[in-house]
Parts: structure tokens; C-alpha cells; sequence
């Protein structure tokens, strides 16, 4: 008979190391999306960072934590491997220097959207990038002009939606949230 007691949720979130995962979703409902979008190969992506048992991304409400893989209006396509060896410190450090700088107020899909957190997450822990083509659509987008541009897309923009995690959280030691109000 096995004496080790089995881990429970509070256990697994205080281990040592915790893996880390990039979370790349085709937004489904955007007519740019299925059709020209395809055809060009440069389809309109939502992403977000897992960390363990919760996916930070960036919407129109800032740095938001939702349960991985449950993002309205999208579908999970990629999910790509960054590390098994992150410490709680390195993620709460990423995350409290990224909350200055991805505000609600500094959102802009074609220039610091999800894809640009997604990507600044990596380079604070040293994993590898988010790949180019995730933000191909944007950054194609922001040659046409700012104005045609913003507009397009901003049909694109995911919103956190039902499932954003509000209110306290203990999660890394951040006592109310992300420590983002």
C-alpha cells in the first residue's frame, strides 16, 4: 500500500518548478479569418501563456487569468512547450513588470495585442519567442495604414470574457488578483 498522501491543489501549486506553455487559438468568428485570412496564410491568433493550471493572456481589460483553453470566441489549434523548469519567482517577477506595461489603456490590436504579452512573457523568463507567424495578421495589417487597419481588426480583439478569473487570488503571492488595480 502506497503511504504517500495524494497532492491536492494547494500542494501543486507551491512545487518548485512549473511548466510553462504557449497557447496559440484561431479566433473562429472574424470574416477575415476563413477566408482571406487563410488564403494568405496569415489567420487571425489569440494567445496566452499557461502556467500550471491558469492561462494569463492580454485583453481590452489588461492582463487577465482565465482557465487554459476556455477562450470565448476561439479555438485551440497550437500549444507549444517553453519550459518545465520556471520557479514561482521567475513568473511573479514577469508578470509584475509586465503589468506596468500592458494596461488596459496601452491595448491596440494591431501594435501591443495578446501576441505582443505572449511574446514580452517569454523574453522576461528567457524562453523561446512566440513564433512570427501568430502576429502575421497585425503586423500585415499595420502596413495598410493605422486608421483601415485598427478598425479591421478591432472586430478581432478577444475579450476576456465569462470565464476571466476576478477578484482575489493567491496565486504566486499576488494578494488581490495580479496586484493590477
Amino acid at each position: 500500500m502506497n503511504n504517500e498522501r495524494p497532492l491536492t491543489a494547494r500542494m501543486v501549486q507551491r512545487r518548485d518548478d512549473s511548466t510553462i506553455t504557449l497557447n496559440v487559438y484561431d479566433v473562429v468568428d472574424h470574416p477575415f479569418h476563413y477566408a482571406l485570412g487563410k488564403w494568405l496564410s496569415c489567420g487571425i491568433h489569440h494567445s496566452g501563456i499557461q502556467v500550471d493550471g491558469r492561462e494569463f493572456a492580454f485583453t481590452l481589460e489588461g492582463i487577465v487569468i482565465t482557465e487554459p483553453h476556455r477562450i470565448p470566441r476561439c479555438k485551440l489549434t497550437h500549444r507549444i512547450l517553453l519550459t518545465r523548469n520556471a520557479t514561482d519567482a521567475m513568473v511573479q517577477g514577469a508578470l509584475t513588470k509586465l503589468q506596468r506595461e500592458f494596461t488596459p489603456a496601452t491595448y491596440d490590436p494591431l501594435l501591443k495585442n495578446c501576441n505582443h504579452f505572449s511574446d514580452a512573457f517569454c523574453a522576461r523568463i528567457g524562453t523561446k519567442h512566440v513564433p512570427p507567424w501568430v502576429n502575421r495578421a497585425p503586423t500585415m495589417a499595420s502596413m495598410l495604414g493605422a486608421h483601415l487597419a485598427t478598425s479591421f481588426f478591432q472586430l478581432s480583439s478577444v475579450e476576456a470574457g465569462p470565464t476571466t478569473m476576478k477578484g482575489p487570488s493567491t496565486w504566486f503571492g499576488f494578494g488581490s488578483g495580479l496586484g493590477l488595480g
